[in-house]
């Protein structure tokens, strides 16, 4: 990753010509880099090493991809734990309620 970052900064100083504002590598997806400079986002393929000031198509759809993951993910742990808690807590509830009807 350290190599793609510098990779980043690399194409980030040739159209400025200054070495003062390397770019920041904000995020990686596949083969695409999303890179920050002084002037802005840009995007960067690292196997071909060709940069874009708009997100390609393909890094799209990367990134589409990866937010249905992460949103997927939470939702199966959540219901995995749902279900795997669900025994125990209802017999929680149910110890609670007979020592309630002791009580009385």
């Amino acid at each position: 990753m350290q190599s793609q970052s510098m990779a980043c900064a690399q194409q980030a100083q040739m159209p400025q010509g200054a070495a003062t504002n390397p770019a920041k590598l904000k995020q990686q997806l596949g083969d695409w880099m999303i890179c920050e400079d002084a002037q802005g986002e840009f995007y960067m393929n690292a196997r071909t090493q060709q940069s874009f000031g708009q997100p390609p198509a393909e890094l799209v759809q990367l990134y589409k991809a990866s937010q249905q993951q992460k949103q997927a993910a939470p939702q199966q742990v959540v219901t995995h734990q749902t279900a795997s808690h669900s025994p125990a807590v209802q017999q929680q509830m149910w110890a609670m309620q007979q020592q309630q009807q002791q009580q009385q």
